[in-house]
């Protein structure tokens, strides 16, 4: 199996499914472990309330009698009978103790504070007994006979199985999470190498393109974006190639016509100024040709640099394609073949002929209108460019953002606020949705600018998504920000879009709620917990349906790390 840690997607991909393993393997070797701990103590604490309550009854008959002989029998039988009972003591509230162990039985006329515990309900421990000075789990009932409290039950237990039984509940576990550790990172390494195929094959067939190999096509069947991604590749690889056949082709003719126009025009010696402009014009339009041809080859370099499917990107590409395709390279055929027609008497045809005399003024348009679409295709270009650099800025930013998560710093809102505009600029570009940004004079705040800027981007993105959905053509959203009293500030983002219900307000922020075909229903919900994880609020108000909505996010000036404390 080839294993592709050599790339960068697959080590990401490896090393995040491993360590959600890890972590989730963490968190049940701490669960499991305490869990069955605890269920060995219950079972010693089950075992010695028993042998308390069946030592009950020679107590309550020695509490009669005063004559402990039968006591003393019992607890001795249940010492023999019994190799985990470690000790009985029976105390009673004068200070009179009767100690039962494994060197034999005795009597002690004044115990110690130990034997009488605080409260008189039924308690039980791990650790040494000052008495025999040894580790035992001790477990103590008061016994009250007739409403009188005589005494106490003590029961000491063993912990040689108990000890035995969690080092094989520490060992099993351990043995168990190695195994789940190294399965994970097998299943982890298989599947992103399984992920990152399709995607080293469309690598591979770019860099052919972009070394020059223009029938190099991707077969890819992912079923997923990145065979669309393929898909879109080999689209415009095939119309590339067909450009650049018709652009050479035309080169050949054109080339061809000029060397018999020259010919003809050496014979004519009284129209050899003419002849030499129409050469000049002619190696114009070569020129000019043979620049359009050299933009697709800076296109097909440009390729390798696609990492992505983007929207704008594809708008740009769909452009260069259509513009290409309406370039009127066919009505240069056209005229080649009416001046063909006149060859015998061309001088005469430019000079005297009204179709004739069209023709170089017709010829001199057509080279500004190719002139003007080489410089649109040249934009077009430099558009996709400084797209692919904006998206390299946007995933700096957000990986900038993941490192620096709950941690407390002071900054300024606008800036913050600017970072937001950045990343929902593409979007607002292509959706012709404007924003309008008012703030007062703010000092800088000092809180988690992560969960900010997570808030603020869900806000932004739900306004985006309803001006689009409403159909009005003039699509705002108008944000503001103020200072509330002397410690807090608001930030609130208003939309012209479809609004919300009455009914809705008051679900809008709960878990799982969702207007949108395509929701989650959960990034109102977790905005809503962030804000009051920092102590602060986000609120919504709206009219009603087509006259939109106002979100409100309110944060303290100053936040505390304790507000992310208390609320975890």
């Amino acid at each position: 199996m080839r294993i592709p840690i050599v790339t960068g997607i697959a080590r990401r991909t490896v090393m995040l499914a491993w360590t959600i393993t890890l972590v989730t393997l963490g968190i049940f070797v701490a669960v499991v472990i305490p869990e069955q701990k605890r269920d060995l103590r219950v079972e010693l604490e089950s075992k010695a309330s028993g042998v308390a309550v069946a030592l009950q009854g020679e107590v309550a008959e020695a509490a009669i009698s005063e004559d402990y002989s039968s006591v003393v029998e019992h607890a001795t039988e249940v010492l023999e009978g019994d190799k985990a009972v470690d000790f009985l003591v029976i105390t009673k509230n004068d200070g009179l103790s009767i100690v039962v162990d494994r060197q034999g039985w005795r009597m002690e006329p004044k115990s110690d504070r130990y034997w009488y515990p605080a409260l008189r309900q039924p308690s039980s421990e791990l650790g040494v007994v000052p008495m025999f000075n040894r580790r035992v789990f001790h477990y103590a009932v008061p016994f009250d006979y007739r409403s009188i409290q005589w005494g106490w039950i003590h029961v000491g237990l063993s912990l040689d199985a108990y000890d035995e039984s969690s080092r094989q509940v520490n060992l099993r576990t351990g043995i168990l999470a190695v195994v789940c550790v190294l399965f994970s990172l097998m299943v982890s390494v298989t599947y992103a190498g399984r992920f990152v195929r399709p995607i080293l094959q469309l690598q591979s067939v770019v860099e052919r393109v972009a070394g020059g190999d223009l029938r190099a096509r991707a077969d890819i069947r992912s079923h997923d974006e990145i065979e669309q991604l393929a898909n879109a590749f080999n689209t415009m690889a095939d119309m590339i190639l067909h450009r650049n056949q018709e652009l050479s082709e035309a080169k050949r003719d054109l080339e061809m016509r000029v060397t018999e126009r020259t010919q003809e025009l050496s014979e004519q010696i009284v129209a050899r100024d003419k002849a030499l402009v129409e050469l000049a014009d002619a190696q114009k339009r070569l020129i000019e040709l043979s620049r359009i041809s050299g933009m697709a080859e800076v296109a097909t370099g440009v390729l390798h640099n696609v990492g992505n499917v983007l929207n704008s990107v594809n708008v740009s590409a769909t452009i260069v394609a259509d513009h290409l395709r309406a370039l009127r390279i066919s009505q240069i055929g056209e005229l080649v073949g009416v001046l063909e027609e006149h060859k015998s008497g061309l001088s005469d045809y430019l000079a005297n002929d009204t179709r004739g005399q069209r023709v170089l003024p017709y010829m001199k348009n057509l080279s500004l209108h190719l002139e003007q679409e080489r410089i649109m295709l040249g934009g077009e270009v430099a558009s996709l460019v400084e797209h692919v650099g904006h998206i390299k800025e946007i995933v700096a930013m957000q990986q900038t953002y993941a490192r620096s998560s709950g941690v407390f710093e002071k900054f300024a809102l606008t800036d913050l606020l600017k970072d937001v505009l950045d990343i929902a600029r593409q979007g607002m570009d292509r959706h012709h949705i404007a924003v309008h940004i008012e703030s007062d004079e703010l000092p800088l705040v000092n809180t988690d600018r992560h969960k900010v800027l997570q808030i603020l981007l869900n806000l932004m993105r739900n306004a985006m998504d309803a001006v689009k959905e409403s159909g009005n053509p003039d699509r705002q959203i108008a944000i503001t920000m103020v200072r509330v009293g002397e410690e807090r500030v608001a930030i609130r983002v208003a939309d012209n879009g479809i609004g919300i219900l009455p009914t809705n307000l008051l679900r809008i922020f709960s878990h799982g709620f969702t207007t949108k075909q395509d929701g989650h229903g959960f990034g109102l919900h977790s905005g809503a917990l962030a804000a009051q994880q920092l102590g602060g609020t986000l609120t919504v108000e709206s009219e009603g349906t087509n006259v939109g909505a106002t979100f409100t996010l309110e944060l303290p000036i100053k936040c505390s790390e304790t507000f992310g404390e208390t609320a975890a």
